[in-house]
C-alpha cells in the first residue's frame, strides 16, 4: 500500500490470470484506506465470479458486429436487441441457461410474433452467446439446443396486385412516382435505387449497373458496396423508363450531388402513397417485379441474376409461391362456379 502525491492510497494486485489491477482509495488514513480497498476487492471478486451482464455483452457485440452488416439487417437486429435487453435486464450472461432461452422464445410467441420474428430473435441471441464464448465470458451457447416454438403464424409478403401495378405505372409523373415505377420494372432494392446515378445507366445497351447501395448513419446517407457479390449485377432497362431518366444527372433520387437522407425518403414515399392511396412497401414492389418476370416466362436462372439473389433456390421459392397462389385462385373460381350450379 502506497500513498500517491495527490493524496490517494493505491494497492497493486496481481490476479490469478496474471493481469495486474490497481485499487485506489481517497481515505484520509492508511487504516481507512486498507478497509476501503478490501471492500473494493470483495466487490470486484463477486463481480468477477458472476461475469458480465448480458446487456454489456450485447453492447460490445453490437459495436463490433454492426460495422460488418447492411443497414436493413442492422435495423432488424436493433429490434431484436431491444427485446433481448428488456427480457434479460439485470441478468448475468453466465447465469442464462437453456430453460431461460426457451422461456424467452415462448414469451415472444405469447406476444403473437410470427415465426420469422421469433427465429431472428433466437439467431441474434445465439450470435451474442457465440461472441461471449469467443471472449471467454461463457463456455456454452444455450441457444444451440433450443427449438423455435411450434404453431407460430407464418408471415407472407404478398406482391403488389395487378390493380396496384397499373396505378403505379400510370402515376410515374406524380411526386416520387418514378421511384415506385422503377422498383416495379427493375426489381431493384430500395438501397440500390437510392444509390443509382446517371453514370450507372447505359441507354445504348439498355442496361442498369447495380454496383453500390445506400446505408443510413444517423439519418445521413452513406454509399457502400452491396451486401453480396450477387447483388452487383447488370439488369435490363425497360424502354418505357428511358424518357424519365435521360435528363437526370447525378443521383436519380436526391439533389443530384447527394442521395436522399432517410427522413427525406420516408417523407417522399409517404407523400406518394398518400396521393395514390397505395399502401405497398418497397419490398412488395420488388416482389411485383418477380411476378412480372414469372408472367413473362423468364427462366429462374435469368430471374435470379436480375433480382440479385445469391441462391437460385430463393428465386425458385418465389416462383413456386406465385404458381401456388395462381392455382389457388383458379380453384376458388372453380368452387364458385360449382356452387352456382347447385
Amino acid at each position: 500500500m502506497k500513498q500517491r502525491k495527490d493524496g490517494r492510497w493505491v494497492k497493486k494486485i496481481t490476479l490469478p490470470d496474471g493481469t495486474v489491477k490497481f485499487f485506489y482509495s481517497k481515505a484520509d488514513t492508511e487504516k481507512k484506506a486498507i478497509k476501503d480497498i478490501e471492500q473494493q476487492l470483495l466487490t470486484f471478486s463477486q463481480k468477477k465470479e458472476k461475469g458480465m451482464l448480458l446487456e454489456k455483452v450485447v453492447d460490445d457485440w453490437e459495436r463490433e458486429h454492426f460495422a460488418e452488416i447492411g443497414y436493413n439487417t442492422a435495423c432488424k437486429y436493433s429490434n431484436c436487441i431491444k427485446k433481448i435487453k428488456e427480457y434479460f435486464k439485470g441478468e448475468y450472461i453466465s447465469n442464462i441457461e437453456c430453460a431461460d432461452v426457451n422461456l424467452f422464445l415462448k414469451d415472444l410467441a405469447k406476444r403473437n410474433y410470427a415465426r420469422d420474428t421469433v427465429s431472428i430473435n433466437k439467431s441474434v441471441l445465439s450470435q451474442i452467446f457465440d461472441y461471449a464464448i469467443k471472449n471467454r465470458f461463457v463456455t456454452f451457447n444455450p441457444c444451440s439446443v433450443i427449438d423455435i416454438p411450434k404453431g407460430l403464424k407464418q408471415e407472407t409478403r404478398e406482391p403488389a396486385t395487378p390493380e396496384e401495378i397499373q396505378i403505379i405505372l400510370k402515376s410515374v409523373n406524380k411526386f416520387f412516382g418514378l421511384y415506385a415505377c422503377m422498383a416495379v420494372l427493375t426489381g431493384m432494392r430500395r438501397e440500390e435505387l437510392l444509390a443509382l446515378t446517371d453514370k450507372d445507366i447505359d441507354f445504348e445497351k439498355k442496361q442498369i449497373s447495380v454496383n453500390k447501395a445506400v446505408i443510413f448513419v444517423n439519418n445521413q446517407p452513406q454509399i457502400t458496396v452491396p451486401k453480396t457479390k450477387s447483388s452487383i449485377r447488370n439488369i435490363f432497362l425497360p424502354t418505357v423508363l428511358e424518357p424519365y431518366l435521360k435528363h437526370k444527372k447525378g443521383y436519380i433520387f436526391g439533389n443530384g450531388e447527394k442521395p436522399m437522407s432517410q427522413t427525406a425518403f420516408r417523407r417522399a414515399y409517404d407523400r406518394y402513397r398518400k396521393e395514390t392511396a397505395l399502401k405497398v412497401t418497397s419490398h412488395q414492389l420488388r416482389h411485383a417485379y418477380a411476378t412480372i418476370l414469372y408472367d413473362a416466362e423468364v427462366d429462374v436462372k435469368t430471374a435470379q441474376k436480375q433480382l440479385g439473389h445469391s441462391k437460385t433456390s430463393t428465386t425458385q421459392d418465389i416462383y413456386t409461391h406465385i404458381w401456388q397462389d395462381r392455382q389457388q385462385k383458379q380453384m376458388n373460381k372453380m368452387n364458385e362456379y360449382i356452387e352456382q350450379m347447385l
